[in-house]
């Protein structure tokens, strides 16, 4: 049975125009938003691929917002080094990117690791310092502990990366690891943790 009557056809028309109405300005809205690029790819060693930078994650406290990626990643796992961006407005500019310091060999860091992957950034209020987490790699891909890289002025320069003790177990082969802090008014205000996995 259909139903065809003014009002029908007046409510049908409205809710065309409407739906239209919605689709242009989400179009124009997401059409203002400028994109702007963060950082680029430096490395130029031969074992990995080039001009990528992969697998962000950011933190934001107050205007200030840290962002963490692996640049220059290797097709099986892993990343020649880590980035970060910092931008200290809120996001509406940007410093100059960095790489942390003293991670891999690969980014010619005296290390003896190859590569580096699953960056994870937190901030902790307590001491306003800011932390990244990452997975550093040997040759062989096997993952033996998480390294955690300091920045004590609001994350425009880092320190080198200091190295978590692995579990205990007779095999060790660490993977997912994430860093957070507690910045609630609590007994443990300014602890910080790191998880991760144990493939082993």
């Amino acid at each position: 049975m259909t139903i065809d009557t003014p009002f029908v056809r007046r409510v049908a028309k409205v809710g065309v125009v409407a739906a239209a109405a919605l689709l242009v300005t989400a179009g124009v809205a997401g059409a203002n938003v400028p994109l702007t690029q963060v950082s680029a790819d430096p490395f130029t060693n031969a074992t990995s691929q080039h001009a990528t930078e992969v697998e962000p994650d950011t933190f934001a406290d107050h205007g200030t917002v840290v962002a963490t990626f692996q640049v220059g990643r290797f097709f099986n796992g892993g990343a020649t080094d880590i980035g970060f961006a910092r931008s200290g407005d809120g996001g509406a500019t940007w410093d100059p990117p960095g790489f942390l310091p003293g991670l891999t060999f690969s980014s010619g860091a005296d290390s003896p690791y190859e590569r580096v992957s699953d960056p994870s950034v937190a901030y902790d209020a307590a001491h306003a310092t800011w932390l990244i987490s990452s997975l550093p790699l040997l040759p062989n891909i096997a993952s033996p502990t998480v390294l955690v890289s300091r920045s004590t002025d609001d994350g425009r320069t880092w320190g080198d990366p200091v190295s978590i003790p692995p579990p205990v177990s007779h095999s060790v082969d660490l993977d997912k690891n994430w860093t957070v802090c507690d910045n609630v008014s609590a007994a443990f205000r300014g602890h910080c943790y790191t998880e991760l996995d144990n493939f082993l």
